[in-house]
């Protein structure tokens, strides 16, 4: 039996309101000193979100979410209430999470809600949320939502480290690093499907494209077909129209959401929960091996 342990953990963000309320400069040391400030700046660097130093990183973030006014800081502060008053639920949400995970998983993590980057992240083995994003401000139950798939993350790169862009040089590296998000990012929008399903709770974008079977039918073949193209040709270095293939999969029409989600459906149907928690425990290409197996 899976046990997730998640501890909503409200300190970083209290130093933060509290800066954003007063300003004051000094407050910043204590910011950048505490362990989300480091996961946050360690995901960026990561993934090449930013070259500045952890102090400058923060410094920015920091002023741009200040220059953002009264009017942004209240929403965010509306958006801590809104955890606050809901842990309880938030804790139910983690447990439905846990029957997406393989069943000798033992983890505890930290839920961070942060400001300024992304809109939900893992690194380091937490998750984080980003309260000053406008999805939740529009959608407070995203926050629950958003919370699920994150937690997901840190199951899943429990098994499966989190690559970073510094290993992309040829095609191989590229198709590696799809099928490797893909695995993580499907079963993550997958996962809180029917938490959502139950709550009418479809206001990510994702999630229009899945309801829609011409959309989901458009955007599925389109990424199987990319992925099959770089299985077929000879590995080769990388080059402008491969990167560009890499934003419509993680950010333009993100095909490797609502492509590896459809793919996590058709593996729970077909073959069964348990399959499908298994390819996390195998790895990306158990995942695309289940999915031609349930389409058989």
């Amino acid at each position: 039996m899976v046990e997730l342990s998640v501890e909503i953990d409200f300190t970083f963000i209290e130093r933060i309101l509290a800066y954003l309320e007063n300003r004051e400069g000094h407050a910043i040391p204590k910011i950048i000193e505490h362990e989300a400030a480091r996961g946050v700046h360690a995901h960026a660097s990561r993934f090449r979100n930013t070259d500045k130093d952890l102090l400058d990183f923060w410094v920015d973030k920091l002023n741009r979410e200040s220059d953002k006014g009264d009017r942004q800081t209240e929403q965010i502060r509306r958006c801590a209430e809104y955890i606050r008053s809901n842990v309880a639920d938030f804790r139910r949400a983690s447990e439905e999470i846990a029957a997406f995970l393989p069943a000798d998983l033992r983890l505890s993590c930290k839920l961070y809600p942060i400001v300024g980057y992304d809109i939900g992240i893992v690194s380091e083995g937490n998750a984080f949320l980003n309260l000053g994003h406008p999805l939740f401000h529009e959608h407070e139950r995203e926050l629950l939502y958003i919370a699920m798939h994150e937690l997901h993350h840190v199951g899943y790169s429990h098994y499966n480290p989190i690559y970073s862009l510094d290993e992309l040089e040829t095609t191989r590296d590229l198709l590696r690093i799809v099928k490797h998000s893909t695995h993580l990012e499907g079963l993550a929008v997958y996962a809180p499907f029917g938490r959502r399903r139950r709550e009418n709770g479809f206001a990510h974008r994702d999630y229009a494209v899945l309801n829609d079977r011409r959309r989901r039918s458009k955007a599925t073949s389109e990424f199987l077909g990319i992925v099959e193209e770089f299985e077929n040709e000879a590995e080769r270095p990388l080059n402008e129209d491969d990167l560009r293939v890499l934003n419509r999969m993680s950010d333009g029409d993100r095909l490797w959401y609502v492509g590896g989600a459809h793919m996590a459906q058709a593996i729970d149907r077909r073959l069964g929960r348990e399959a499908l928690n298994r390819t996390i425990v195998e790895g990306p290409d158990s995942f695309f091996a289940a999915y031609e197996k349930s389409m058989a």
